[in-house]
């Protein structure tokens, strides 16, 4: 969308065996950088550009944005297991995005894919280490990052 290079027919494609993955590369084509909103994103642009609500579900974009993109990049990532790394996201249940939850659980999965805010995500771990607490960077504070951006964006002149 940010680039207007049109909508990828992901339901096709997985309709017919392709293995599809989900990233976010920055700022050159999505500012937004979140694989969350990335499932989002391509559940909906499916059922427009289809106009069929039921062409691809919040499973198999969940999927696409977490082991199936493992899977493509040869990666030991998607499920908690001896000899996978460990990159886990804690969700928070508890804020307004993540409701409603029925008793069976059975709407966390939708929410995460549909309506999960920022405000939900509690921890990052990557490769073991947590990465991002209760809203905050624990290996680098955001003002470093910002000051790094700075000066990578004056080094382009930017």
């Amino acid at each position: 969308m940010f680039l207007a290079d049109g909508i990828t027919n992901l339901a096709d494609m997985k309709k017919n065996g392709v293995l599809i993955g989900l990233g976010s590369d920055g700022a050159c084509s999505n500012n937004r950088i979140s694989v969350f909103e990335e499932m989002r994103m391509a559940a909906l642009l499916q059922k427009a550009a289809r106009l069929d609500a039921m062409c691809i579900n919040y499973r198999d974009v969940f999927a696409m944005g977490t082991s199936d993109g493992g899977k493509l990049l040869g990666l030991p990532v998607g499920e908690i297991a001896s000899g996978k790394c460990a990159d886990l996201v804690g969700i928070r249940t508890d804020v307004m995005s993540m409701q409603p939850i029925s008793e069976s659980g059975e709407q966390m999965l939708p929410n995460i894919v549909y309506s999960m805010q920022p405000d939900a995500i509690a921890r990052v771990v990557v490769n073991g280490k947590t990465t991002m607490c209760d809203g905050r960077l624990l290996n680098i504070s955001e003002e470093k990052v910002i000051e790094l951006v700075g000066k990578t964006m004056r080094s382009i002149g930017a």
